[in-house]
């Protein structure tokens, strides 16, 4: 009795399981191991030598088991911060891809009423010019233009409504046969009424074995290159080909107009050259302007089938 001295362990076994949980594992590994030797060395009221020993093992371990405890509590935490952490990530890459979704959709909104709109109504100036000049001359010419004025508006009016159709979600317009090169006549026959020559070669196209979405983007860029033409290129002569492989379908379009100059693409007013290009770079395809001022324009379109085909059975 006299002379021994007995410390209680649980002050210093609380410090120990604080420091591991809060710093640092060298800060808290040298705090444990200081601990753990004065358990092991302080001397204990114990009735006789093996029961003081006892103590001392028992004392270490409670320095161990609190050390391991804060340890993992800590380790907790750290593991609940990081989920936390990932968890807002995902949150803004999620808030971010459907940004994206949004903005890609608003330009594919956007050039589908571009490339409907500015065709109709290029070939609706285009008749109402005629029929301005006819109507004195020759009224049954003016008659005939008018009624073309009113099937190109009708026509482009049922494009619209089947287009806000799909947008709201109606069924019938998203299963409604959509427009492909199976109109590419109505371009010929547009480009002839503007007074242009029109040479239109597809044999070697088989429609059969290009995707419905390919040839209508194909359909598309013939449209919209047409629009172009009667507007901006006052060409004489044009030639469309259209040709299919089963690696690849191309469509070439060139006329003999006034051209245009380098960056013809990046710089060019409106949308239009913009969205041919973006249609079909979407597909993995390559579309290339060649034009110089004075000599004409040629637009190629390369679509690779391979591509689209295993994308479709994935």
């Amino acid at each position: 009795m006299g002379g021994t001295v007995s410390l209680s362990p649980i002050g210093p076994i609380v410090a120990v399981y604080t420091v591991a949980s809060e710093r640092a594992r060298g800060e808290a590994l040298a705090a444990a191991a200081v601990v753990g030797v004065c358990a092991a060395v302080v001397p204990m009221g114990a009735s006789s030598v093996a029961m003081a020993l006892v103590m001392r093992i028992e004392n270490v371990a409670f320095v161990v088991v609190a050390a391991l405890g804060g340890f993992g509590a800590r380790m907790y935490h750290a593991y609940m911060e990081e989920t936390r952490r990932r968890l807002a990530e995902a949150e803004r890459t999620r808030e971010e891809l459907a940004a994206r979704r949004v903005a890609d959709e608003r330009v594919r909104i956007a050039r589908e009423v571009h490339d409907i709109t500015a065709h109709s109504l290029s070939a609706v100036t285009i008749q109402a010019a005629a029929a301005e000049r006819l109507i004195d001359l020759n009224p049954a010419a003016a008659k005939e233009a008018i009624a073309d004025i009113r099937s190109v508006s009708k026509s482009s009016l049922d494009e619209i409504r089947s287009l806000i159709g799909v947008l709201r979600g109606d069924e019938a317009a998203e299963h409604a046969p959509a427009e492909g090169t199976e109109r590419m006549g109505d371009v010929v026959s547009f480009l002839q009424r503007a007074g242009i020559e029109v040479d239109f070669d597809e044999s070697d196209y088989d429609k059969a074995q290009v995707p419905a979405f390919v040839d209508m983007a194909l359909f598309s860029l013939a449209r919209e290159s047409a629009t172009n033409a009667v507007r901006h290129a006052h060409a004489a002569h044009i030639c469309i080909e259209l040709a299919s492989s089963p690696l690849k379908a191309v469509l070439v379009f060139s006329d003999d107009g006034v051209g245009m100059g380098s960056g013809v693409r990046e710089h060019a007013e409106g949308h239009g050259l913009e969205g041919m290009g973006e249609r079909i770079e979407a597909l993995n395809g390559a579309f290339t302007i060649e034009s110089e001022p004075g000599r004409g324009c040629t637009i190629r379109a390369e679509v690779p089938l391979e591509v689209v085909h295993d994308d479709e059975h994935r």
